[in-house]
């Protein structure tokens, strides 16, 4: 019985924190909605979510039934300071490449199995479909942010996370095919500095975006990605990186650079995993 309770608990706990995502990369939601994109049935979405608004993390808009993030919701992401360090390096950086090639550019980190995005410029232009507000998730195995990761992780950190994407996948009832993940593949993203994925499927706007992505670091360790971002019918991914690849490859190691230089910066801060 205890065994059987504590499975229970852990069910519980993975469905309220798939609600609070949902909830985050979409603004605000129904519970028909969140019913829907966390794949509960309407009785137990409900009970998760008036849950949530018991705890002051979510609450219900006065004007209409949505339901939306409290300022109590930024209390979960407090002890990441790691990431606040990288945004304020990163963002003057990101923000000129915006200027210069007029496409948005993100930074996101690995979060277990997904790759989160920290902070984007989506706002700052028009060449975009949609705005991306920090904390929108991608699968490490489906966005250009993710491979490149786990092509320069360790290789004992890079099968690790692998299996953690699977035993995750599986849980949650969407099987990731992670054969695929070999590592040819990864020595080519390492020859080539970067990793791209055309007509992106886990975007707000699926299959409309294809992006280019490099690694970031502090000295040897692995911190997150950088992505730059285009319409697909705009730029075949070779034809965006002969156009862009000196500002891309300019502005990484910039950031790499001041990335080095931030004595504040902590290595146990960057253990994300």
């Amino acid at each position: 019985m205890a065994t059987k309770s504590k499975d229970q608990s852990i069910r519980s706990i993975s469905r309220a924190l798939h609600v609070l995502q949902a909830i985050n990369r979409h603004g605000a939601l129904t519970m028909t909605q969140i019913s829907k994109i966390v794949k509960l049935p309407y009785p137990t979405a409900c009970r998760v979510v008036y849950t949530l608004v018991g705890e002051g993390v979510i609450e219900r808009e006065t004007s209409r039934k949505y339901y939306r993030a409290t300022a109590l919701a930024q209390s979960l992401s407090c002890g990441y300071q790691a990431q606040a360090r990288l945004v304020a390096i990163a963002r003057p950086h990101i923000a000129a490449l915006t200027r210069e090639t007029g496409w948005p550019v993100s930074i996101a980190s690995r979060v277990g199995p997904v790759m989160v995005i920290q902070d984007s410029t989506h706002g700052m232009t028009a060449m975009t479909f949609s705005d991306y507000h920090p904390g929108y998730s991608l699968p490490i195995a489906s966005s250009a942010s993710g491979m490149v990761y786990l092509a320069y992780a360790d290789p004992d950190d890079r099968k690790n996370i692998i299996d953690q994407i699977r035993r995750t996948s599986l849980d949650e009832g969407n099987p990731v095919h992670t054969d695929n993940l070999r590592d040819n593949q990864f020595q080519m993203i390492l020859e080539d500095g970067y990793a791209s994925f055309i007509r992106n499927p886990h975007t707000k706007d699926p299959g409309k975006t294809s992006s280019i992505a490099v690694p970031l670091y502090r000295d040897d360790i692995l911190v997150g990605a950088m992505t730059l971002v285009f319409f697909s019918t705009s730029l075949r991914v070779a034809e965006a990186f002969d156009k862009y690849q000196k500002l891309i490859f300019e502005t990484q190691a910039n950031i790499n650079s001041d990335l080095v230089e931030m004595k504040l910066f902590k290595q146990e801060d960057l253990n994300l995993s």
